[in-house]
């Protein structure tokens, strides 16, 4: 038995848009009719060189982002709520 043994070469002639419809793909799912908060708040934090290699380097070593990193310190402080 081959690998492509169920493969069917026969194609279907389509002349309609509704009959072309039918052999697309998919489209994403509906989903949710909630709409949750979006992540499209920005800041800027101004650091010294130095501190920003620190951070940088921490970043590195926990394999995150450095605003990741700012985001988390932030929850845990208590300063802003987890979303």
């Amino acid at each position: 038995m081959g690998k492509f043994d169920k493969v069917s070469l026969e194609f279907e002639e389509v002349e309609t848009h509704s009959e072309l419809q039918r052999y697309k793909k998919p489209g994403r799912p509906k989903g949710s009719t909630k709409k949750g908060e979006v992540h499209d708040a920005s800041i800027t934090v101004s650091l010294a060189k130095s501190q920003k290699e620190d951070l940088e380097e921490y970043a590195r070593k926990h394999q995150r982002s450095m605003s990741s990193i700012i985001k988390e310190l932030l929850v845990d402080a208590g300063i802003i709520k987890p979303v």
